[in-house]
């Protein structure tokens, strides 16, 4: 049968159109070629990735996954020009803003090298950079004769603290003489010389110690880095030793002895030598007064003096804060601190006074606990009444607050109110909320791509182009769209994305009581039902130690290696791993929420067993090693005084941790006191 022109015209268009990949079917390619690159299978992500997407932000993830799929196969020319493929892409306009900027310089610098990329190296993105792509154009900016860029960029790149894979380059700069430019400051050096020092390379090391004493004079900061390789290679007693000699001599400037000092208290320190370093700590307050650092090292060592047992001398020891008036808010938080040991050795006037004295100015978490240990030291019936109606009135979520109205007992995993309700019961109806601003979200490539990958439940991926429709709508003014999004990220169990949203946009919230829910969203219901009742846990703790750890990032890693939504080391997790019968652990494990979740409990558990249930002494130990558990818990008494072991923590990071959780923990127990009533 033969067919007319037209029908044959016809005929060849149907083929041409069933034949040809269509915008879907090239999106669900990129999606399996984003898995099979992620799975190591770099030939399958370059077959599934070769149709262009028309979504430019989408277009620039193929092309990323193509650039490194590239240079994992060795086809270094075909990774650098995919990645400078993309940065054209982001530069025109077409994806600004895209979260795989950085990455993309990355690639390409060691794809062929930092000049194919300079003209997309700006101030904005550079801090992005990996430490050794910045080296890499450092080096070729001095090659160029470009020595005032080659000097901001290495410096840029010793505050960015390069790793261990970036030592053969930076060694390679050492020998060639390259680091000894001008501009390049002995400070910038040294900042390098101690990076190799961490990353236990002390032939690089050396090279750059011996750059600086060439230099003559910072003599004193290459003693001191000897100093510091002594010790890394476990010659401690000789270090201290070394510290010493830098801070005696008459030859050495002051900064050289104040760095002396310094690094002499941290090595005592970590040597467990508390009451040498609380002396010399003391030592530097004392000779220092006007210095930065000076009311740090003396609150450092009253600290370390409530660590002996020596409480009345570490009242005496902060009393010099006071006596000259807290400058910063290590100071105020020194000041608290007194205020509780005087507390706690029967001088309860004397606290009220220094606490009454030294409120004004003081805001945000910090007031509440002056407010909450007013209270406790208040002689005054009345006075005392009214310090907690302020208490109350300005800081309501607080768990000082909690404490003030129903004692302490809540902080106690074992008590009566901590029964367990059902998280899924809760993360069901707060789906229903309604986020401020629910109009039409302009149409935009960003978004685009965030629903495509959040189809895919790729959250990484839909996340970070959330966040660049988020500018967008920021350099536009527009927020009438904001509770779309927040809707549209819930529903993709983006919970992350929602707190952000709700922080950004906090005055949307204006005169609404509802804001508490959206700070402190229900999420992962079913894994903490599970296992806050398998544990004993009160699931509004787990709830806290995620918001608090990863806010509700499944992906999230932080600058010591912690993985996934309770930030579980990959050496912790092999060792829970092994606890739960699990031969192996991964990394993709840590980023499980199930197995993460569940693993995290688990050490919860461990270290409230050895806490006497206490919250404050199991969560100081979550975050910094329950290694010193037994004798921090025999001094400080945490399960019978808990308010006065959280002011009376030593290190200020793992204080404010403990206080951020107590608090995000007392806000759930506010809205899960409803199921269980």
């Amino acid at each position: 049968m033969m067919l007319s022109r037209t029908g044959l015209l016809l005929l060849i268009l149907i083929s041409a159109f069933i034949c040809a990949p269509s915008t879907g079917a090239a999106e669900d390619r990129l999606a399996q070629a984003m898995r099979a690159l992620e799975a190591d299978s770099f030939t399958a992500a370059l077959e599934l990735s070769s149709v262009r997407q028309p979504n430019p932000w989408l277009e620039v993830y193929r092309l990323s996954l193509r650039a490194e799929s590239f240079l994992e196969t060795d086809d270094s020319t075909g990774g650098a020009e995919c990645a400078v493929s993309a940065l054209r892409l982001i530069s025109g306009g077409g994806a600004k803003d895209h979260p795989l900027e950085g990455g993309l310089i990355d690639l390409a610098v060691h794809c062929s090298g930092p000049e194919i990329c300079l003209p997309f190296v700006t101030d904005r993105i550079s801090s992005r950079l990996r430490p050794g792509t910045l080296l890499l154009i450092g080096r070729h900016y001095l090659e160029t004769g470009d020595s005032a860029a080659a000097a901001a960029t290495i410096t840029l790149a010793s505050r960015r603290r390069p790793r261990i894979g970036d030592m053969e380059l930076l060694s390679e700069l050492a020998v060639s003489g390259a680091l000894a430019a001008p501009g390049i400051s002995s400070e910038t050096v040294a900042s390098l010389a101690s990076a190799a020092i961490n990353a236990g390379d002390k032939e690089t090391s050396e090279l750059l110690i011996d750059l600086i004493r060439s230099a003559g004079e910072y003599s004193w900061l290459a003693e001191l880095l000897d100093a510091d390789l002594l010790a890394s290679a476990g010659s401690k007693t000789k270090a201290l030793t070394r510290y010493r000699a830098v801070f005696n001599s008459d030859k050495y400037p002051v900064e050289g002895k104040k760095q002396a000092l310094q690094r002499l208290a941290g090595l005592q320190y970590r040597m467990k030598r508390y009451r040498d370093a609380s002396t010399s700590y003391r030592t530097y307050g004392l000779y220092y007064p006007d210095d930065p650092l000076a009311e740090m090292s003396t609150d450092r060592s009253a600290r370390l003096e409530v660590a002996s047992g020596r409480w009345e001398a570490a009242a005496a020891t902060w009393s010099r804060i006071a006596d000259a008036g807290p400058g910063s808010l290590i100071g105020r938080e020194a000041i608290l601190g007194m205020a509780v040991v005087l507390e706690k050795t029967g001088r309860k006037s004397e606290a009220y006074k220094v606490l009454v004295d030294n409120l004004s100015g003081i805001r945000g978490r910090l007031r509440a606990a002056y407010l909450y240990w007013i209270v406790r030291t208040c002689g005054d019936e009345q006075l005392r009444s009214d310090h907690a109606l302020i208490l109350e009135g300005q800081a309501a979520w607080s768990f000082y607050a909690i404490a003030l109205g129903d004692g302490t007992g809540f902080l106690n995993a074992d008590d009566e109110r901590n029964a367990i309700p059902s998280i899924s019961v809760l993360e069901s109806d707060s789906r229903k909320l309604s986020f401020p601003g629910s109009g039409v979200p302009l149409d935009h490539p960003a978004l685009g791509a965030f629903r495509y990958f959040a189809s895919e439940k790729m959250k990484r991926e839909a996340a970070g182009c959330m966040r660049g429709y988020i500018k967008s709508l920021d350099n536009t003014g527009k927020k009438e769209c904001v509770g779309s999004l927040y809707g549209e990220a819930r529903e993709s169990g983006l919970e992350s994305l929602c707190l952000e949203l709700a922080v950004k946009y906090d005055d949307l919230f204006a005169g609404r009581k509802d804001y508490i829910e959206f700070l402190y969203p229900f999420a992962y219901g079913s894994e903490i039902d599970l296992y806050s009742k398998e544990r004993e846990l009160p699931p509004e703790l787990i709830l806290a130690v995620i918001r608090e750890e990863s806010r509700f990032d499944e992906a999230v890693e932080s600058a010591a290696g912690a993985w996934g939504l309770m930030q579980v080391m990959p050496s912790t997790g092999d060792w829970i791993g092994g606890k739960l019968g699990k031969s192996e652990v991964t990394l993709s494990d840590l980023r499980d929420p199930v197995f993460n979740i569940s693993a995290g409990c688990w050490y919860l558990r461990f270290l409230l067993d050895r806490a006497d249930e206490s919250l404050v002494a199991a969560l100081a130990a979550y975050n910094a090693g329950h290694g010193r558990m037994r004798s921090w818990k025999k001094r400080l008494s945490p399960h019978m005084d808990p308010l006065a072991a959280v002011e009376l923590i030593g290190p200020s990071e793992t204080r404010q941790y403990v206080r951020r959780v107590l608090d995000s923990m007392a806000a759930y127990n506010r809205q899960t006191s409803t199921i269980r009533k």
